[in-house]
């Protein structure tokens, strides 16, 4: 009976909890994409495993390391702590268990729930070609974007300017076909076109814009994983090689540790973040050797330099955007080839790695000369090599690499250690310092600029939690730049802190109060014949509810005053009110999710960034200024285990504004509407 009562709990728990995982995540992305400057971006390389955990959790009592580690949400100490007393201690009975470890709060608990499952039939899992033939899943994916208001590209308003005129149609599109069978088998293809791109016409005669091919292995004892198609490469700290995204600097501490999985498939539709050809990583024991090479196109402007008598890349383009014959012309310009091999030992309390990678293009990369960038990477080939480490010590853990470019002698550091005092207290020291003038062609480091060079660093945080309905968090990061800047035409420092308070009334409402200081010194915007730096200072004040009215309805409620300032401006206000209503229960196969938010703010520099529900596989932040509101509705309809379907709709409404944009994008009106359609078919 008590084993019953037990497992009723856990799947009530369960339950609620899988309709509300997306919040567990919704900070963490929506603070990438705000630091990042972006409104869209696909992050699915970060996010497939949550996906594939919310619909198969993870069993804790068989889970390995590596499979707790991907699922960035607990740190290092506590994955050993509890690995440790399954153990010692034989199988766990229920979760909660969880309470009696020493590095293990209620928040990190309920933070894992929709992710795991706590099963008592231990069962040794072994992987064979023919249950993954027959017990694998194939997911079709397809979703359309058509612009509601057409930018003026799409028309003769250009004044016949047609290098800047849309080639295509005002409709953008994405198709997933996958198959997987667990983390250990996947099978993929990705084709996608942006709104603007042509279609099965020149320059796109085969179809679509992008396309991306992967077949992935992993789980074998001597070859731990292969990769064909489309890839990606995690290797220590991010410092030599990473290339897909990584969360960085937010209210969750431990996401400054980086975890490297090694190799994973690509399953994002991202056109510059990976890597194209084939890797096997070999494994003896403690030991593995991944070993790999890449070979790909890149977008990029390209010139004639009569002087030398040769063609030089002067810019590079992450855009992906082939819309217009300018963007066009850009596109597969020039080769990226990438090789190398990454030697690795690892037990359960220490890993130790080295890493050599081989990075060539096939022109000379050589951009104009400015004051800021004549340090910068130039040429076409780049050797690096790596070490990096972690070693946990009872409930401290100490982790870095040191990377060094060996065509110009520069080098990248970062070192950091974290202790876990108790279940109340958690504490992260990190240093970073990265000369100026290095660089990677991939690196995924906690850094101010966008690039691992000219920067030093130290950064500070903590998390407490006297107990399971409060915690504090924050972090104070002081850097400074040694060289010029864009824009900063001096050595240069600054200041960020953050501090969050958390209240958790129940397991299924939070309201959390965040505050933000960011100061970077810049040029001046007085006019003056010797340009003199400034601290320009932002702050953020964010208040944030999530409350559960009952099974069905919640209500997420949000004010944001944000406010810049510097010495040659006046002070800059922006403030963003918002409401969301969100219908979902199990009683029902449709889930409804409603906005409602008034912004206004002075200037760009005073802008707010507020996360939105998408569609499956979709991540974005609407970037709120000037003056206006926006509303919007997402249906998500579930019609049998084999089919989902989604429906968003959106408005953008500004007042006092007769266009929005600029070039080829200005849209005539104050309003911008968009709408998606995605439907997803699983079988399995």
């Amino acid at each position: 009976m008590k084993k019953l009562l037990i497992s009723l709990f856990i799947l009530s728990s369960f339950l609620v909890y899988s309709q509300e995982y997306e919040p567990i995540i919704q900070q963490r992305i929506e603070y990438w994409l705000e630091r990042n400057d972006r409104t869209t971006t696909d992050l699915t390389s970060i996010t497939d495993i949550w996906d594939f955990y919310i619909s198969n959790p993870l069993d804790l009592n068989q889970a390995t390391k590596e499979q707790l580690l991907s699922l960035e949400l607990l740190n290092e100490i506590q994955i050993n702590e509890l690995l440790k007393h399954i153990k010692d201690h034989d199988k766990l009975i229920t979760i909660y268990e969880l309470q009696t470890l020493s590095s293990w709060d209620m928040q990190s608990i309920e933070r894992i729930l929709p992710f795991v499952t706590v099963d008592e039939k231990v069962t040794n899992f072994q992987f064979s070609w023919q249950n993954a033939l027959r017990d694998g899943k194939f997911e079709w994916i397809s979703r359309v974007d058509p612009l509601i208001d057409k930018p003026v590209g799409y028309s003769d308003s250009l004044g016949g300017n047609a290098t800047q005129s849309y080639q295509g149609k005002p409709i953008g599109s994405y198709t997933r076909l996958r198959y997987q069978y667990g983390t250990n088998l996947s099978l993929g293809l990705i084709a996608a076109n942006d709104p603007g791109e042509v279609y099965f016409n020149s320059p796109n005669k085969k179809g679509f814009d992008f396309y991306s091919v992967h077949a992935f292995y992993k789980g074998g004892k001597y070859i731990k994983a292969f990769a064909i198609g489309d890839y990606h490469l995690q290797i220590g700290q991010g410092l030599n090689l990473w290339t897909n995204y990584t969360f960085g600097k937010s209210a969750d501490i431990g996401t400054l540790i980086r975890n490297p999985i090694g190799l994973k498939p690509n399953v994002s539709a991202d056109e510059n973040r990976f890597l194209r050809g084939g890797a096997i990583d070999f494994g003896y024991k403690n030991w593995h050797l991944l070993i790999f090479a890449s070979h790909k196109k890149r977008d990029g402007n390209i010139e004639f330099d009569s002087l030398q008598n040769r063609s030089i890349i002067t810019s590079i383009d992450l855009t992906g955007f082939h819309r217009t014959l300018s963007e066009i012309e850009k596109r597969n310009q020039f080769s990226e080839i990438i090789q190398g091999v990454n030697l690795g030992y690892k037990i359960r309390n220490f890993e130790i790695g080295s890493a050599l990678v081989n990075q060539n293009y096939s022109i000379d990369y050589s951009p104009n000369i400015k004051p800021y960038n004549q340090f910068d990477f130039r040429g076409n080939h780049q050797l690096t090599g790596s070490a990096d480490y972690k070693l946990l010590v009872r409930n401290i853990i100490f982790y870095g690499e040191l990377s060094h470019s060996f065509i110009n002698q520069k080098n990248a550091l970062v070192q950091g250690f974290g202790i876990a005092f108790n279940q109340y207290i958690t504490m992260n020291l990190f240093y970073r310092k990265f000369d100026t003038g290095y660089y990677t062609f991939y690196n995924s480091g906690v850094s101010e600029g966008t690039n691992l060079s000219n920067e030093e660093g130290f950064y500070y945080g903590m998390t407490i939690s006297p107990n399971r309905k409060w915690q504090i968090q924050g972090y104070v990061d002081l850097f400074q730049f040694p060289w010029l800047r864009f824009q900063v035409d001096a050595p240069s420092k600054g200041q960020e802190y953050l501090g969050q308070i958390t209240w958790s009334p129940s397991k299924v409402s939070q309201v959390y109060l965040r505050y933000r200081h960011i100061n970077k010194q810049a040029n001046s915007s007085l006019l003056e014949s010797i340009s003199t730096l400034e601290n320009q200072q932002q702050e953020n004040i964010r208040l944030h509810a999530q409350i559960q009215l009952n099974e069905a309805f919640q209500i997420r409620s949000r004010v944001e005053l944000v406010q810049w300032n510097s010495p040659s401006e006046s002070i800059q206000n922006g403030t963003l009110i918002q409401q969301d209503l969100i219908y979902k229960t199990l009683q029902t196969p449709l889930d409804i999710t409603l906005r409602y938010a008034v912004f206004q703010t002075d200037s760009w520099n005073s802008r707010v960034y507020s996360y939105e529900s998408n569609p499956l596989y979709v991540y974005g932040n609407q970037v709120y200024y000037d003056k206006g509101s926006r509303y919007y509705i997402l249906l998500h309809y579930n019609l049998n285990r084999t089919w989902d379907f989604w429906l968003k709709f959106g408005d953008l409404i500004y007042i006092d504004k007769t266009t929005i944009g600029s070039g080829s994008q200005l849209i005539k009106g104050n309003q911008k509407r968009e709408i998606t359609f995605q439907m997803r078919m699983q079988i399995r």
